[in-house]
């Protein structure tokens, strides 16, 4: 794996654009990494200025152009690391926790699978051009666990307290390896190949 380090002006460029916390206002950095993980998961090849593009039209990033031109060379850094991971099936996942003592949106993990959501857009028609049928039933549901949690107050009027307990917690354990599945899957032959 690459072992570029991030120099301390570089990291704390990051850290402003893409703050640990995050929220409403601010894309978190766990968001960004949901995101990252996304694109490098597309069964095609997203150039850099689509996805950089994508990430600079949601609402809560506001970065100037003195900002974006640090940032350019850090995001670049940053999917190499993130294709580096998946690749070698060490892509780092937020820990699973309590959902219910927390509020909605406001952990790591959900905000890893809004960004993950966030990505998936710039790929969705590539992904359902698969012709074979149970692969696509088997997407919709990977993608169903991620929407669940990046989204987990729509599932929350949907069931009862405890099945929606039970549902978060398992979609939290299942998270990794739904990942892991939908990077090896856009990696096989099961795509009608775009350019």
């Amino acid at each position: 794996m690459s072992d570029t380090k991030f120099t301390l002006q570089a990291l704390q460029t990051l850290h402003n654009c893409f703050p640990a916390e995050g929220g409403e206002q601010k894309l978190s950095f766990h968001r960004l990494k949901g995101f990252l993980s996304a694109v490098a998961s597309a069964p095609h090849a997203i150039p850099f200025a689509n996805w950089w593009g994508a990430l600079k039209d949601l609402p809560e990033l506001e970065i100037d152009s003195e900002t974006e031109n640090e940032l350019l060379p850090i995001m670049m850094t940053l999917m190499d690391k993130t294709v580096e991971s998946l690749a070698a099936n060490q892509v780092v996942i937020p820990e699973p926790v309590n959902l219910a003592e927390y509020d909605y949106g406001s952990t790591p993990i959900e905000q890893w699978c809004h960004g993950y959501m966030d990505g998936i857009k710039l790929s969705e028609e590539v992904w359902f051009s698969m012709e074979d049928e149970q692969e696509r039933d088997g997407l919709e549901l990977s993608f169903g666990i991620v929407a669940m949690l990046a989204t987990r107050e729509n599932m929350r009027r949907k069931v009862d307290a405890e099945q929606f307990e039970t549902r978060m917690e398992a979609a939290q354990q299942m998270l990794p390896q739904v990942v892991e599945r939908l990077y090896n899957l856009s990696k096989s032959q099961q795509f009608t190949r775009h350019s």
